[in-house]
């Protein structure tokens, strides 16, 4: 039995190719790389983090943290066991 990973990056997306493409053990030592890189994101030195999803994704966070304070802001009484 052969082990295959199924992928589709971004950049392929960008390139116009719309299915995934398998990949076998040899890419492992790349999701090892991967995984030592996490401590970059959010930083400027994401390789990720410039992709316009990623972008989107930051707006929303913020956009979230600011319903959340004004949500709290309003609440009275038991309306914060409510919210809850």
């Amino acid at each position: 039995m052969t082990l295959r990973y199924l992928l589709h990056p971004p950049i392929l997306r960008a390139l116009g190719l719309r299915r995934k493409i398998a990949a076998g053990r040899w890419i492992e030592p790349v999701f090892r790389a991967l995984v030592a890189l996490r401590r970059l994101r959010g930083t400027a030195l994401d390789p990720f983090g410039h992709a316009k999803v990623r972008r989107v994704e930051r707006e929303l966070i913020a956009e979230y943290r600011g319903l959340i304070e004004r949500a709290l802001c309003t609440l009275e009484g038991d309306g914060y066991e409510r919210a809850i």
